[in-house]
């Protein structure tokens, strides 16, 4: 016999799935399309301007506070997810697909390279984070 303890739990065990598999669709880790991506992205640049990042990166915190972020700290954080390592050109054509639609939507801007060197001794490609789309209300938003 099932009792009104059992449907509750039952209903919340279901409720904490979809809200799992939410959070997981919306950081890109379910898929492998572009949408995928660039949620993947999102998720990971969003991190990056909300966290310190470790020393391993070598990474200097004026960067992050500046809001531009090096390719190379992408291409780790990206590496290992699905909807890049499956891509028909790797993780890095992956990539590049994806910070090429980000800057033509005008969430990033390529950053000049004689700008981060001369700002921060920085020699590697990188963008300045302009706005990140807003997938709560069911699609990108500004």
């Amino acid at each position: 016999m099932v009792t009104a303890a059992h449907a509750e739990w039952a209903i919340a065990l279901i409720m904490r799935n979809i809200a799992n598999m939410q959070t997981r669709l919306d950081g890109g880790d379910v898929g492998e399309g572009d949408g995928a991506r660039e949620r993947k992205l999102v998720a990971v640049l969003r991190h990056y301007l909300l966290n310190p990042v470790a020393a391993s990166y070598k990474i200097p915190e004026a960067m992050r506070q500046s809001s531009i972020v090096p390719v190379s700290y992408l291409l780790i954080r990206t590496a290992q997810h699905a909807a890049f390592y499956t891509h028909r050109f790797g993780s890095n054509g992956a990539l590049r697909d994806a910070l090429r639609s980000m800057v033509e939507a005008g969430y990033l801007m390529e950053v000049k390279k004689d700008a981060t060197i001369e700002a921060y001794s920085y020699h590697g490609q990188a963008y300045r984070v302009l706005r990140l789309p807003n997938y709560d209300e069911g699609g990108p938003q500004a």
